[in-house]
């Protein structure tokens, strides 16, 4: 079904099985409802007056595809049952109002990136940024380049645009937005991870930036991996207590007494050794800075600094 450029002056039903439907510059002045089964779905440059909801058929084993929403008007729309995998948000104008339910499925990422969720638009950033970024990244059926390749036997990939790390970590910010809008802090924190990964990446940050998102990213994996925080804590506790019992207790102490001096100083609210020296209080004042300031990043997040 094709209806590029079409225009409807009311709210409007469609209910369609089909195998493409082609709404690219089409205007929905009051919004409305489309259901689709199976589609691949083109929604390029769509102009929006009122809320527009696309939704798969719940019944139906085949989900649509939603292809594009590159340049449309999307703070009104809201997506039900659909796959997201392969659609590119490039140029979406409202993505922080934009409505995804649970039942969206997104891409996923390779096991040891924690097989978080991710967007077409991150697989393109990929695809041009160096082979080491594309290493166990997949994305079936798409290619990313100015033009399409050569005509190929069965239906043609989908074309995504070279992007930057910024723009996709910009539209990654959107995402996470509209979910957190509806209180909905799992599904928003695959959306932060990747929009923290875009911008530990990007060239065109500060240097200074990129190093703390670098630390950021190794110490708690954006506050989102706790086994990296038990690691970092407890390599924190490790320098500590050799600190002290090489310079900061008094002689007369142990090395069971710096490793509990050290514990007692990451943990909040114990007070401080009385037989720590005055290089001791200066280790272990840096210690508690260092603990504290690791769990807030954890617990706020780099973004809201």
């Amino acid at each position: 079904m094709h209806l590029v450029r079409a225009t409807f002056g009311a709210r409007i039903l469609i209910e369609v099985r089909a195998d493409v439907v082609n709404l690219s510059s089409a205007a929905f002045s009051q919004g409305g409802l489309i259901v689709v089964d199976r589609a691949q779905v083109h929604l390029e440059q769509i102009r929006l007056g009122g809320p527009l909801r696309l939704s798969g058929m719940v019944d139906s084993n085949h989900r649509p595809q939603i292809l594009a929403l590159r340049n449309a008007d999307a703070g009104k729309m809201s997506f039900a049952h659909v796959d997201l995998s392969r659609c590119s948000f490039q140029g979406a104008h409202g993505l922080g109002t934009v409505e995804i339910e649970s039942t969206v499925s997104f891409a996923s990422a390779p096991w040891w990136a924690g097989g978080r969720r991710f967007i077409a638009d991150e697989y393109a950033w990929r695809s041009g940024a160096g082979r080491a970024h594309r290493v166990g990244w997949k994305l079936a059926a798409v290619h990313v380049g100015p033009v399409l390749p050569e005509p190929t036997k069965g239906s043609p990939p989908v074309l995504l645009q070279p992007l930057e790390a910024d723009q996709v970590a910009s539209i990654y910010r959107d995402l996470r937005r509209s979910l957190e809008a509806k209180s909905d802090m799992p599904g928003a924190a695959d959306f932060y991870y990747g929009e923290m990964e875009m911008r530990r990446w990007s060239v065109g940050r500060p240097t200074l930036e990129r190093l703390l998102v670098w630390c950021y990213w190794l110490t708690s994996g954006y506050g989102l991996r706790a086994g990296r925080s038990l690691v970092a804590w407890l390599f924190l506790v490790s320098i500590g207590a050799w600190s002290l019992f090489r310079f900061g207790i008094v002689p007369t102490a142990s090395a069971q007494e710096a490793i509990l001096s050290a514990i007692r100083a990451a943990i909040p609210g114990f007070p401080t050794q009385p037989s720590l020296t005055a290089e001791g209080r200066w280790i272990e004042t840096g210690l508690r800075v260092l603990v504290r300031y690791s769990s807030r990043s954890s617990f706020w997040g780099l973004d809201q600094w």
